[in-house]
């Protein structure tokens, strides 16, 4: 009986140890090639904050500029989800 326990608890201890390396494996090439894309996405949303600021400076800009830039200003502020009514 203890040379089948152990051989059980051998084998177990095999399959979670090959089961971790290939999870940490898999985790690090998720993470690689997600980060290179995150990080192009979070350039651009960089990219359209420093846009933003155009109507703070005194520029005349057309009624279809003034417009595009009240519809853009939720989505880059992060103001996607309204959370005044968690406050209130």
């Amino acid at each position: 009986m203890d040379g089948w326990v152990e051989s059980v608890m051998t084998n177990a201890g095999t399959q979670i140890a090959l089961s971790a390396t290939a999870i940490i494996a898999i985790n690090f090439v998720i993470h690689a090639l997600l980060s290179m894309g995150l990080q192009q996405l979070l350039g651009m949303v960089e990219t359209l904050q420093i846009i933003l600021y155009m109507p703070l400076f005194d520029f005349s800009l057309p009624a279809n500029t003034q417009m595009f830039f009240s519809f853009i200003m939720q989505v880059i502020a992060f103001d996607i989800i309204p959370t005044d009514d968690f406050y209130a």
